[in-house]
C-alpha cells in the first residue's frame, strides 16, 4: 500500500466530516445540551449527527474535568525535548511551512505526552496570537487537559483523527479543524510524537487528514534512517517496520544485536527464550533456508517456530521467526524448552514481500488466531474442563469441583445446566452450604425441592463447611434426587472422613486449577467480564500489552480478583479501551517487570508448596528443597515471596 493510499484509508476510519455552518450550529446546541445536563453518561441519541467517536471523546473529557469555557494551555516547562524525533521531523516541518505559506494555516509537533515541542504557521501574524495564547514548547494538548482536539483525541484512538470546529470540547477552539496524526518509531512502534494541521473552520478540507498522515509517515521514515547502522542492517529494519503491519501472528525478527518482537510475540517469550530463538536463525542463516523447530515454552505452552533468513544483505546475519500454535507442551516445566524435531511447514498471514511470508510460503500449518494477542499456542484450560463436564452431562452423573476459592467452580458448574441441547431446561440452583447452620429446616426443605426437578441441576456450594449434622440428612436427599447434580469445595474434602456420605455421591471429580496455572483462560475471562461490565456499544477491549501483563501475574484471588482488577481498569480508562497504565498497580500477585518463563514458574511453585508444608519455616522448606538457607532466600526475593501477615505477627499467649 503506498502512503497516499495509507493516509487515505486513515482519513476513512473518521467518519463523515462535519461541514458548513448549519452543522456547525446543531453539533454546538448538541454539545451545550450534554454539558448542561451535566451527567457524563446522559450522551446524545445516536442519530444525533455528532460522529460517535466525538461523543466519546466528549464524555472522556468531561469525566477529566476539562473546563469548557478554558482558553490556557498548562505547560510543562521541564519536559525534555526530544531530540531525535525533532532532528526526523525538521525537514518535513520545513517543507511544510513552504507549502501552507500565505495561508492561515498551522501546524504542531508534539511528543508522545501529546506537549508542543515544534509548530510552523502559514502566516506570520498567527505566530503572536499563538504565543498569546500559550503556545510554547512543554504546552499540553492532552485530551483530559484541554479536551477534544485533534492531538489529544488522536493519542487516545491511536490513530490519525480529525476534529472539526465545534466538535471541540472547549469553545475557544470551536472556530478551528484539527488534525492529528501518531508518528512511531517504525522499529519498535511505540508512540514517539505527533504531527497535526489546523486552519480555521471555514477552510475545512477532506484532505487535511490524510496530508498530515502522509507527513507523519514520512517522518517514520526519517526515523528508520537515524537507527543506528541503519544502512548496514537495512533489510533488517525494513523487515522489522513490515512485521508490524500484520498482528495476527507472533512474529520476531532478529539478528545477534537486534531482539525485536510484536506484542503476540513479546508476551509469549520469556528472556530466556530469546537465546533460543537466536540458535534458531544461527542456524537457518548457517543453512541457507528456512527451518523449523517445536519449542516447550512451560508446562502448557508449545509453539511451532518457523526460522527464515533475511536474504538481503546486512552488518549481523539475521532472520524472521513466526510462531504457531502447536498443542500441549512435550516437557513440562521447560524454560526456554528443547528444539526436538523438524517442522514441515508453517502457514503465516505475513506482508507478501516480506521474510515473514517467504517462511509462510514454505508450507501448510495451523495459523495463530488473530484474538491470540499472546495465547496462541496454549489450549485453555477452561475448554479442557468443559470436556470432562460434557463428558460427565452427557453420562448424567454427579461432579464434584475442587479448588481454590475464586477459580470459577460455581460457573463452570452452570456449564452442566447450559450445555447440550436440552429443550426443556429446567431451574438452575446454586445451594450454599456455607448457610445450612444458620436455618437448618429451611436449607434442607429447599434443597429437598430443587432436587425433584428431572430438567434442573442443583450445585451444593462450599461443600466443605455444611454443617456437620446435617451431613447424613443431605447424603439422604441427594441419594434419591432426580436434578442433575453438582457440588464444589476446597481441595481438603474428600480427605475429611466425616463427609464421606456426601463426597461418594459424586463419582466424577474435576479439580479446576488456580487462575495462575491456567493463564491461557485470561484473555477470554477479560473480554467476558467487560462484556457483563459494559454490556452495552461500545464495548472497551483490552490492549495486548495489557493482556499480557494480567496473564503474567499470580492471582492469589484468582478470577474473582482478576475480576476486580478489570473493573478497576476499566473506571481508570474512563471506559476506553484499557492499557497498561490503566491497570491498577500492586494488587496481589501482579507481574512485576517481566513474564515468566515456564521454568520461573515451575520454581516459585516448588519454593511456594515447601513453605506451605514448612508451615513458611524457611529453614525447614530448604532442607525439603535440598538447598541452602542462603539460596532460599535469594530465591524469594528473586521471586518477590513473602510469608502471609499471620506468619509475621508472633503469636500472643492468653494471659500475657
Amino acid at each position: 500500500m503506498s502512503t497516499q493510499s495509507a493516509a487515505l484509508a486513515a482519513s476513512s476510519m473518521c467518519g463523515p466530516l462535519m461541514r458548513g455552518a448549519q452543522e456547525w450550529r446543531r453539533t454546538l446546541s448538541i454539545r451545550e445540551r450534554y454539558l448542561a445536563a451535566g451527567d457524563p453518561d446522559a450522551l446524545p441519541p445516536p442519530d444525533s449527527g455528532v460522529r460517535p467517536e466525538i461523543v466519546m471523546s466528549w464524555r472522556r473529557s468531561l469525566l477529566s474535568g476539562v473546563d469548557t469555557a478554558g482558553t490556557d494551555l498548562p505547560r510543562d516547562e521541564c519536559a525534555a525535548m526530544p531530540g531525535r524525533l525533532v532532528r526526523a521531523a525538521r525537514p518535513v516541518l520545513e517543507r511544510l511551512a513552504t507549502e501552507i505559506a500565505g495561508t492561515q494555516s498551522w501546524a504542531f509537533l508534539a511528543d508522545r505526552e501529546c506537549r508542543l515541542v515544534d509548530y510552523v504557521v502559514g502566516d506570520p501574524a498567527l505566530t503572536p496570537q499563538l504565543e498569546q495564547r500559550g503556545a510554547f514548547p512543554g504546552a499540553r494538548f492532552g485530551e483530559d487537559v484541554v479536551g477534544t482536539n485533534g492531538l489529544g483525541t488522536a493519542v487516545e484512538r491511536q490513530r490519525p483523527f480529525i476534529v472539526a470546529g465545534s466538535e471541540h470540547f472547549r469553545a475557544y477552539e470551536s472556530e478551528a479543524t484539527t488534525a492529528g496524526a501518531p508518528v512511531r518509531d517504525p522499529v519498535t512502534r511505540r508512540l514517539v510524537g505527533l504531527l497535526n494541521l489546523n486552519c480555521h473552520y471555514t477552510r475545512t478540507s477532506d484532505l487535511m487528514l490524510p496530508y498530515v498522515t502522509e507527513l507523519a509517515r514520512e517522518i517514520e521514515a526519517r526515523l528508520l534512517d537515524s537507527w543506528p547502522g541503519a544502512g548496514a542492517d537495512r533489510a533488517l529494519l525494513e523487515e522489522v517496520a513490515r512485521m508490524w503491519k500484520h498482528r495476527v501472528q507472533a512474529v520476531v525478527v532478529l539478528s545477534d544485536e537486534v531482539f525485536v518482537a510484536n506484542a503476540a510475540a513479546t508476551a509469549l517469550l520469556g528472556v530466556a527464550d530469546h537465546e533460543l530463538l537466536r540458535s534458531l536463525a544461527r542456524e537457518a542463516v548457517a543453512a541457507g533456508r528456512a527451518c523449523g523447530a517445536r519449542l516447550d515454552l512451560g508446562p502448557d505452552l508449545a509453539v511451532m517456530a518457523r526460522c527464515q533468513p533475511l536474504s538481503a544483505p546486512a552488518r549481523h546475519p539475521a532472520a524472521v521467526v513466526t510462531l504457531t500454535a502447536a498443542g500441549p507442551a512435550a516437557t513440562p516445566g521447560g524454560a526456554a524448552g528443547a528444539v526436538a524435531g523438524a517442522l514441515p511447514g508453517l502457514v503465516a498471514d505475513a506482508v507478501p514481500g516480506s521474510a515473514a511470508h517467504a517462511a509462510a510460503d514454505a508450507g501448510p500449518g495451523p495459523e495463530v488466531p488473530a484474538a491470540a494477542a499472546w495465547t496462541g499456542a496454549r489450549e485453555p484450560a477452561s475448554r479442557r474442563l468443559r470436556g470432562q463436564l460434557g463428558q460427565a452431562r452427557a453420562a448424567r452423573l454427579p461432579v464434584l469441583l475442587r479448588g481454590e476459592r475464586g477459580t470459577g467452580k460455581t460457573t463452570l458448574a452452570e456449564y452442566l445446566h447450559v450445555a447440550g441441547a436440552d429443550r426443556d431446561r429446567g431451574q438452575f440452583t446454586v445451594t450454599d452450604c456455607a448457610l445450612s447452620g444458620i436455618d437448618a429446616h429451611g436449607w434442607t426443605r429447599r434443597l429437598g425441592e430443587a432436587l425433584t426437578d428431572p430438567a434442573a441441576t442443583v450445585v451444593l456450594q462450599h461443600l466443605d463447611v455444611l454443617d456437620p449434622g446435617l451431613v447424613a440428612v443431605t447424603a439422604g436427599l441427594l441419594s434419591s434426587a432426580s436434578a442433575r447434580l453438582a457440588a464444589t469445595a476446597a481441595h481438603e474434602v474428600c480427605e475429611r472422613g466425616d463427609l464421606l456420605p456426601l463426597t461418594e455421591r459424586f463419582p466424577v471429580i474435576v479439580d479446576v486449577p488456580p487462575l495462575r496455572e491456567r493463564a491461557a483462560d485470561i484473555p477470554a475471562l477479560i473480554t467476558e467480564i467487560i462484556a457483563q461490565l459494559r454490556p452495552e456499544p461500545p464495548r472497551p477491549r483490552c490492549t495486548p500489552e495489557a493482556v499480557a501483563a494480567l496473564a503474567a501475574s499470580d492471582w492469589p484471588g484468582n478470577v474473582r480478583q482478576l475480576r476486580q482488577v478489570v473493573a478497576t481498569a476499566l473506571v481508570r480508562s474512563m471506559s476506553c479501551d484499557i492499557t497498561l497504565g490503566d491497570l491498577p498497580g500492586g494488587y496481589p500477585g501482579a507481574a512485576r517487570g517481566r513474564r515468566l518463563t515456564g521454568l520461573d514458574r515451575a520454581e516459585r511453585h516448588a519454593l511456594l508448596t515447601a513453605l506451605r508444608d514448612a508451615g513458611w519455616d524457611r529453614e525447614a522448606a530448604a532442607r525439603d528443597l535440598g538447598i541452602s538457607r542462603a539460596t532460599i532466600y535469594r530465591k524469594l526475593k528473586r521471586h518477590g515471596i513473602s510469608p502471609p501477615a499471620v506468619h509475621l505477627q508472633p503469636a500472643i499467649q492468653e494471659g500475657a
